[in-house]
């Protein structure tokens, strides 16, 4: 039973100022806590800004319940070019789900900064 499209999103992006990944599990028990991890990484002479609200707002769909509307900064551990957010959420019925959202954020160097927006997902299977 396939719950929702297939969305236009990745599970990861390398590109010259940052690499970007979300990683979970690939299946789950109905009703029990799943947990994803969304990390970038800055590179390239770039760090992240400290100063930009880094936040990931998960994508709602039938059968998804998101543990928060939004999972910023605070909610995770921010260091000079890393940034990790713990992102948590069940499952409400059996099926595949694109688990996917959209992260906000800035990198820079000394001369320049970068505000980007990427769209993260992966699939899961509930059982």
């Amino acid at each position: 039973m396939d719950s929702q499209p297939a969305l236009q999103s990745k599970p990861s992006y390398d590109e010259d100022a940052f690499t970007l990944t979300l990683t979970g599990p690939s299946a789950a028990k109905v009703g029990e806590p799943v947990k994803l991890l969304v990390t970038l990484s800055a590179k390239n002479g770039f760090k992240v800004n400290a100063e930009y609200p880094v936040k990931f707002r998960p994508v709602t769909a039938a059968g998804l319940l998101w543990a928060k509307e939004t999972v910023g900064k605070d909610d995770g551990q921010v260091e000079k070019s890393k940034v990790v957010l713990p992102v948590e959420l069940k499952l409400s019925q059996p099926g595949k789900f694109e688990l996917a959202g959209k992260l906000s954020f800035s990198v820079c160097t000394e001369d320049r900064c970068l505000i980007e927006k990427r769209d993260l997902g992966v699939s899961i299977t509930a059982s």
